[in-house]
C-alpha cells in the first residue's frame, strides 16, 4: 500500500500559445492538455507514488506588441473535483492574434514560475510547467517598450534558467527547484534548442497534435 511518505502534491502549469498560427492545432492541443492529468496520474501510481492533490491553471500566451490581451491566466483549478470549470477554460480558448513568426512564450514561463504554487506534502511536490506552441519565441525583453509589458519578471534567458536553477540572488515565491519539471512541446526551431540544456526539462518537437500526443505516450510510457 503507497504510504503517507509517497503521496504528491502535483501542481501543473499550462502555458498555450493562443496566437491566430496555433488555430489548425488548437483543437488537438486542448485534447492533448485535458488529457495530461491521467497520464501524470498513471505515471505516479506505476512508481508507487499517490497523488493526494493535484491542480492545473492555464496560461495563454500571445504577444505584447500586437494584441489587447497578450498574456491571460487563470487560478488553478483542481481535479478532478474542477474538471467541468476546467475543460470549459481551456475550450474557450481562441487562437486570434499574436505575432507573424513568434510569441512571448518565455514572459508566459516566468509567469508560470511566480505561480502560487501548493506548499502541501512539503517533502513530495511536483511543480510541471508545460508549453505549447508552434511558433518561435521572442528573447525576454524585446517587447519591454510596449504598454502592460511586466516589470517583475526575468530580463535575460540566463536569469530565466537561474530562477529555474535556484541559483538566482532571491527566490521566486513558492517556486523549488528541484521540484520543478518543464515539458515543451514546440517545433523543431532553433531557439527552442536552448532549453535542453535545462535541467529537468523535456523538449519534445513536433507541431502536429498527432505527433505531439505519440511522443507524449513515449515519454510517459
Amino acid at each position: 500500500m503507497t504510504g503517507y511518505e509517497n503521496k504528491y502534491a502535483v501542481d501543473v502549469v499550462l502555458c498555450i500559445d493562443g496566437g491566430r498560427n496555433m488555430a489548425p492545432i488548437m483543437a488537438g492541443v486542448i485534447k492533448i492538455a485535458m488529457g495530461l492529468h491521467n497520464k501524470i496520474k498513471e505515471t505516479l501510481w506505476f512508481e508507487d507514488r499517490e497523488i493526494e492533490e493535484y491542480r492545473t491553471k492555464i496560461i495563454v500566451f500571445r504577444d505584447y506588441k500586437c494584441d489587447a490581451e497578450p498574456m491571460t491566466e487563470t487560478e488553478f483549478f483542481t481535479l478532478p473535483e474542477q474538471n467541468v470549470a476546467f475543460e470549459r477554460a481551456l475550450k474557450g480558448i481562441e487562437a486570434k492574434g499574436g505575432g507573424e513568426n513568434a510569441e512571448n512564450a518565455l514572459e508566459a514561463i516566468a509567469y508560470a514560475l511566480k505561480s502560487d504554487w501548493s506548499i502541501k506534502c512539503s517533502g513530495r511536490r511536483r511543480q510541471i510547467i508545460v508549453v505549447f506552441s508552434n511558433a518561435s519565441y521572442l528573447p525576454l525583453g524585446a517587447r519591454s517598450d510596449c504598454p502592460g509589458y511586466p516589470t517583475d519578471l526575468p530580463k535575460t534567458m540566463p536569469e530565466l534558467s537561474e530562477i529555474w536553477t535556484g541559483s538566482a540572488p532571491k527566490p521566486c515565491g513558492n517556486f523549488v527547484p528541484k521540484f520543478g519539471r518543464m515539458m515543451l512541446l514546440v517545433p523543431n526551431d532553433g531557439c527552442w534548442m536552448q532549453f535542453e540544456s535545462f535541467l529537468r526539462t523535456i523538449v519534445i518537437y513536433g507541431d502536429d497534435p498527432d505527433l505531439m500526443e505519440e511522443k507524449l505516450e513515449q515519454y510517459f510510457s
